[in-house]
């Protein structure tokens, strides 16, 4: 599940100079689980990925056939030698900079995260404990959920929270967590209740559309909020299948 803002908000905290092992951590410690924090440096590391340029593009074409042979033209001559002016310029500058190195700017302060964005975390949170909770029990999604200690607790008919898939939530409360069954064109009431409906689908990224057979399946339907203001009511319901 690719979370586009999530992916850009990387992008500006290491463009601002912070490491990806202090960006990690910091997600981490705001909730975020490890493995969530891995997808979203993969799903970043993608994103960075520059295009093939003509130049490779031209050498994948002839790859396996016979190269072209380039002639030594007085064009090429003053072509290389400019280069080479520009080499050694490079190396001169770096020799001048060994002896005036100029101080190394320090990174600006992590950027809080957003309430979309901390939504987002919890949304990535849930999914996670759920599919912790699936490749322990023999792929059976939970049935109940349960509050311990201000946790959410995944469970079946005992509720073992030394045994069960635990997940620790920033925005939504646990006990606004609810699994409720399918209902054509459910929707969530607003943006402190989070949704989990098994065996069903979606029909876009905002609604719900349709049961799904498969007993593994599951959807999670929640209210993004925009701006800051957690009570802020909004329209813009999200439908992501797990």
């Amino acid at each position: 599940m690719k979370n586009q803002e999530i992916v850009d908000y990387l992008a500006t905290q290491v463009a601002a100079g912070h490491s990806e092992k202090s960006v990690r951590e910091h997600l981490v410690a705001h909730g975020w689980s490890e493995p969530a924090a891995d997808e979203a440096f993969a799903q970043y590391h993608a994103a960075q990925k520059p295009e093939k340029s003509a130049r490779d593009k031209r050498k994948e074409l002839r790859r396996g056939g016979r190269q072209v042979v380039r002639k030594w033209t007085p064009k090429r001559f003053i072509k290389l030698s400019i280069m080479l002016v520009v080499i050694l310029g490079g190396i001169g500058f770096a020799v001048g900079r060994h002896y005036h190195q100029e101080p190394i700017a320090k990174p600006v302060a992590l950027t809080a995260l957003t309430y979309t964005q901390r939504q987002l975390l919890d949304v990535n949170i849930v999914a996670g404990a759920i599919g912790q909770y699936v490749a322990a029990n023999n792929g059976t999604l939970p049935t109940q959920l349960s509050v311990n200690g201000g946790s959410l607790v995944m469970c079946n008919q005992v509720c073992d929270p030394s045994t069960s898939a635990v997940a620790q939530l920033g925005v939504f409360k646990p006990q606004n967590i609810k699994l409720v069954p399918y209902q054509a064109g459910l929707k969530v009431p607003d943006t402190s209740l989070m949704y989990l409906v098994p065996q069903a689908k979606c029909a876009s990224q905002t609604s719900i559309d349709g049961q799904n057979p498969h007993a593994r399946s599951m959807v999670l339907l929640y209210d993004e909020a925009s701006g800051s203001s957690a009570t802020k009511p909004t329209s813009s319901q999200r439908c992501i299948i797990l």
